[in-house]
């Protein structure tokens, strides 16, 4: 398949990039915050705030433990939903990889570097891909359906491995039951189209 140009973040978003988000939010109309939904978003659905937040957020300011880890500000964030995580990429001009986006990102040797299964800040040195294989499992931008239930309807779908589920690494791949799921292991990047 041949895909068009993109680029993808090096990272995961982290707590501190979102919570400069949040701050955005709380200064944008009503109609701004309207532009970043992704379709379909229940009516009810308001908020951008990741679950726990109010409790994890102050622990990352200050570097301490929050359920058991040590968590700070670039640590990537958790608790979002699929339609938080789609709003973030928006705002920052890119949307949610694809599948195809991440298998692709995968592939490549950049790719090939990092540890498995790890919890912690994210990055390193040079150009190179992060956390795809660790740290948090992440929202994909578009459904799908489960190849075990091809009957079934397409669901959200979250990639790679996380310090929680490592399984196959990079190659993870989930089908969630809701777009609004809130896990402490899901998290997500953002991706970017490339003009030609």
């Amino acid at each position: 398949m041949e895909l068009s140009p993109f680029r993808i973040d090096a990272t995961e978003v982290t707590i501190g990039e979102y919570a400069e988000f949040m701050v955005a939010w709380q200064m944008m109309t009503f109609s701004q915050r309207s532009d970043l939904w992704l379709p379909g978003r229940p009516d009810d659905k308001t908020s951008i705030r990741p679950h726990d937040w109010n409790s994890y957020y102050p622990k990352a300011r200050s570097r301490e433990y929050w359920e058991g880890r040590r968590i700070c500000l670039e640590c990537p964030v958790f608790g979002v939903d699929w339609w938080d995580a789609g709003a973030y990429a928006k705002w920052k001009g890119g949307h949610l990889p694809t599948e195809q986006d991440w298998w692709a990102a995968s592939s490549s040797l950049i790719a090939a570097t990092g540890q498995k299964s790890s919890w912690g800040p994210v990055g390193g040195p040079g150009e190179k891909i992060y956390g795809l294989k660790g740290n948090v499992t992440e929202w994909a931008g578009k459904f799908s359906k489960d190849p075990a239930f091809p009957i079934s309807s397409p669901k959200p779908v979250a990639l790679g491995g996380s310090f929680k589920k490592p399984s196959k690494g990079a190659l993870t791949r989930e089908w969630l039951e809701s777009p609004t799921l809130r896990r402490d292991d899901l998290g997500f990047r953002v991706a970017y189209a490339v003009e030609q």
